[in-house]
């Protein structure tokens, strides 16, 4: 008759230890996945409202004027500004800064309450899953906060000048865009072209402004042979046509259509596209979250058995 093997015992209780270990790793895991899944799935959601504009900045067309062109011809010195990056640049900048948001929201919010259970006031709070997950939730909402401080600081910081520029109260004409063109020896159709951007950037939009600026320039599209070698930018036209009136109208412009046709095929597939991956990271996301939920219950039942 075989007694009691103590070594049996415990090499069995170390065995289920280890076990439970490795489940519980396990399912913390499976957890982070689903959250990451889940935030995969509302960015590729969120993707969907502005792919269209993200992909006609490919071509660097955007359907409403978002930014300001000086011609080449003009003197920069005189407006003491400079360039702004194209859209699709800027595009660019938008979604790094998302990109970084997104990491540092998941990464920074998991280290701060892993930085903060070293805390015996933190460390007794947190053995409750829902203040834990406020608690995370808090840290995501600070460090997002903070990143989307500083983008804005950096970008008023770059268009402080254009703002200056472009501001007016009621006339357009007591901005500091039409006081410089005035004492300036620009050609009109060029002072057209500055001041039908002017009224259309300005907040709200001066759109009888902005019309009788852009008559100025259809005209002279017509009657000046010289037209093309004033500097605009065929992209800033079609844009200011496109806010204006919904289509092209001028010859410049129009040339332009063909890549907006382009733009358009290339955003339905990007459309369905994101929709399929939002579908996979839903799917994904419900996944981890059914595994991790049965792993929790087998550690349970295991921690009843070792009671």
């Amino acid at each position: 008759m075989s007694g009691f093997d103590p070594i049996r015992a415990q090499t069995a209780v170390k065995d289920v230890n280890l076990s439970l270990t490795t489940l519980l790793r396990r399912q913390r895991r499976l957890y982070l996945l689903a959250l990451v899944s889940l935030s995969l799935m509302v960015l590729a959601l969120f993707l969907t409202v502005i792919q269209q504009q993200l992909v006609l900045s490919f071509w660097d067309l955007s359907r409403s004027v978002e930014q300001l062109h000086i011609p080449a011809t003009v003197d920069l010195t005189s407006f003491q500004s400079r360039e702004l990056p194209h859209y699709f640049e800027r595009f660019l900048s938008w979604l790094g800064w998302l990109f970084v948001k997104v990491i540092a929201v998941l990464i920074g919010g998991f280290l701060l309450i892993r930085l903060l259970k070293h805390f015996g006031y933190f460390q007794r709070r947190f053995k409750s899953l829902v203040l834990k997950f406020v608690a995370w939730l808090i840290c995501c909402i600070l460090i997002w906060s903070s990143l989307s401080y500083i983008q804005y600081r950096l970008n008023a910081t770059e268009q402080q000048s254009y703002y200056m520029l472009l501001s007016y109260d009621h006339n357009i004409q007591e901005s500091v865009m039409a006081q410089q063109l005035a004492h300036g020896r620009e050609l009109e159709a060029v002072k057209a072209y500055l001041l039908a951007q002017t009224a259309l950037l300005h907040d709200p939009v001066d759109k009888a402004a902005a019309q009788t600026y852009m008559q100025q320039l259809l005209l002279s599209e017509q009657s000046q042979p010289y037209f093309a070698s004033y500097g605009f930018k065929p992209e800033q036209l079609w844009a200011m046509q496109q806010q204006l009136y919904g289509k092209s109208i001028s010859p410049t412009a129009q040339q332009l259509d063909i890549y907006a046709l382009k733009a358009e095929k290339v955003s339905i597939v990007v459309k369905w596209l994101l929709y399929a991956f939002a579908v996979v990271a839903l799917i994904s996301a419900m996944l981890s979250y059914l595994f991790a939920r049965n792993i929790q219950q087998r550690c349970l039942r295991i921690q009843q058995l070792r009671t």
